[in-house]
């Protein structure tokens, strides 16, 4: 490093140590360069890493330049940043300063998002405000597809009713994420199984007279939270007051307790208990989801799971909280292009689907 820039980097070090910094201005000044080479790289990153952890002690003088994503201390996350600078995903530590003032998330999982534009793969999508990776599994005797969501906009996390219409004639699962350009797509609760009670879609009331006492609801709030209520739970006036909803669906059960523990007991008919295909909604943090369609009826290939199996497989993914979605030959993954899954018998004609895209305006 040049005196000269030695210098002006001293300057922006007491002035950094005199005023507090934020936003756009604050990451002006950092650009990662710890060994002044006048590049940035796998190497800076590496030496944040080991400040991180508290393996190696930072020099006072580097603490304009080591916090490039601007909260004031030095994490794994202003590595990962390194990172994305070093392998063209990011063009400046500027181009963050938007995406971690957004509503979720913060600036934790930056490694999740695209910065240099959306990128689309057979297994996934990623753009500054929201990360979907598509994973198969097998679970038990049944094939599994797990969309691990990650959304810096709680209006990426969006439903949709089919022809556009709320109790609009069916269309299927393809159809509706292809019209709605859903990254990812699945099937959606049938609502009108159990239109007696409101539904809240995007965050409009439907219905707005009373709460459903048949069956659990999953509710999704403005602030990325995601709860389960057993059925009878909560009225209306409970759930307005509870918070501000996005989502809230009716199909159920709810497949983990209150704890996020396993469920061998549920709040449905015995009929669908069984071995069947099987859509669900799982919560892990705000801003952080995953969607999950089982093939089933396809033996060899699927059997399907039991609701008791569903549950468990929730929370072997890891998830604090889940939902039950409509399944059966209902049960589809979509990216607008193809079907990801193998419905039984082809799939079917369905009356909504819950879907990711980017951010409404």
């Amino acid at each position: 490093m040049n005196r000269k820039k030695f210098g002006l980097r001293l300057a922006s070090l007491a002035v950094f140590l005199l005023l507090p910094l934020s936003g756009a201005a604050a990451l002006e000044k950092m650009d990662g360069d710890l060994d002044g080479n006048g590049r940035v790289t796998a190497a800076d990153a590496a030496r944040l890493m080991r400040i991180a952890a508290g393996i190696e002690t930072m020099d006072h003088s580097l603490a304009s330049i080591a916090d490039v994503t601007g909260n004031l201390s030095v994490t794994h996350d202003d590595a990962r940043a390194v990172l994305l600078l070093c392998c063209g995903r990011l063009n400046s530590f500027e181009d963050l300063s938007g995406a971690i003032e957004a509503q979720l998330l913060g600036e934790s999982y930056l490694d999740k998002f695209s910065y240099t534009g959306a990128v689309k793969t057979e297994n996934g999508y990623r753009s500054a405000r929201l990360s979907v990776s598509i994973s198969r599994m097998r679970f038990l005797d049944s094939a599994c597809y797990v969309a691990d969501i990650y959304v810096r906009d709680i209006t990426c996390l969006r439903s949709a009713f089919s022809r556009g219409e709320y109790e609009g004639r069916r269309e299927t699962a393809l159809a509706m994420a292809e019209n709605n350009g859903a990254v990812i797509a699945v099937t959606g609760d049938m609502y009108t199984m159990n239109a007696d009670g409101a539904i809240v879609r995007n965050g409009v009331y439907y219905n707005d007279r009373r709460v459903t006492k048949k069956k659990d609801l999953g509710v999704l709030y403005r602030d990325g939270t995601f709860r389960t209520y057993a059925r009878g739970e909560m009225t209306l006036e409970d759930l307005k007051a509870s918070g501000e909803i996005w989502q809230m669906w009716v199909f159920g059960p709810m497949l983990l307790d209150e704890s996020g523990e396993p469920m061998s007991k549920f709040n449905c008919n015995s009929s669908i208990l069984g071995n069947n295909p099987r859509t669900a909604i799982g919560y892990y943090s705000p801003g952080h989801y995953c969607l999950v369609v089982v093939d089933g009826r396809q033996k060899p290939y699927s059997a399907g799971l039991r609701m008791e199996d569903l549950s468990q497989l929730m929370y072997e993914l890891g998830c604090t909280a889940a939902y039950n979605l409509d399944g059966g030959q209902s049960a589809s993954m979509s990216d607008g292009q193809r079907l990801i899954n193998s419905p039984s018998g082809g799939g079917r004609s369905i009356t909504d689907i819950v879907y990711l895209g980017e951010p409404l305006a």
